[in-house]
């Protein structure tokens, strides 16, 4: 993937299938993408932004973590401002349903 403006990517996680990637910048964005299949260039995967949540936390985001699959794929990340926010991304979902202080 790739990203847009000056940005640090502080962490990346992909999901248990390895079919999303999450990644949390120091721009308080948290970004997810999905591959669905071969790409057009070279047999490569092209990568698509799923969900994006601006402003995800009052601070620059260090961590993101998927949870296993079971218990509906949570995603998870920390940031500066000290607090852990929980996002449900649904399978097949574009957007992130929520989050959880």
């Amino acid at each position: 993937p790739t990203l847009s403006g000056a940005d640090y990517v502080h962490d990346v996680a992909y999901d248990h299938y390895g079919t999303r990637l999450a990644l949390c910048t120091s721009s308080l964005r948290v970004s997810v993408f999905s591959v669905p299949g071969p790409g057009e260039v070279g047999g490569n995967p092209v990568w698509t932004e799923i969900a994006r949540m601006d402003r995800a936390h009052a601070g620059p985001i260090w961590r993101v973590s998927w949870g296993h699959p079971e218990h509906g794929e949570p995603l998870a990340t920390c940031s500066e401002d000290r607090n852990v926010h929980v996002w449900y991304c649904g399978r097949g979902a574009g957007v992130a349903t929520g989050g959880v202080e």
